[in-house]
């Protein structure tokens, strides 16, 4: 991955080098780049589909990407989709961290979390 930037190298240096800061970080350099890279992308050419929406409602986010594709649903491909389960995997760093480490995520992502709505 390379060396840090210094804001983000003192971010984990804050955090005391916590593995917790640095998936954070890492988290932030990734929709840094997504956000670089849709620059040069004409809106009316993306579809933006959001994780939780595809595994809480995955007829009407394929609905959408079908739409947007110019594509025709058909019975054959619903069936197929009825039978694919999706279940997300959100919450899991509430459950798998400990109080501490969730702070640490929070607060090194805040801006992100309120950017992308999430609570």
């Amino acid at each position: 991955w390379g060396p840090l930037s210094p804001e983000h190298l003192l971010e984990w240096e804050e955090n005391d080098k916590s593995f917790v800061a640095l998936a954070a970080i890492q988290w932030k350099i990734y929709l840094n780049a997504y956000e670089s890279s849709i620059q040069s992308i004409a809106p009316e050419r993306l579809l933006e589909v959001r994780y939780e929406d595809l595994c809480n409602q995955k007829e009407e986010v394929f609905s959408t990407v079908l739409d947007f594709c110019n594509l025709e649903n058909s019975s054959r491909f619903t069936r197929a989709l009825t039978k694919i389960k999706l279940h997300s995997e959100d919450a899991k760093w509430r459950r798998d961290l400990k109080p501490h480490q969730q702070a640490i995520l929070e607060q090194s992502l805040e801006s992100y979390l309120r950017k992308y709505r999430y609570a």
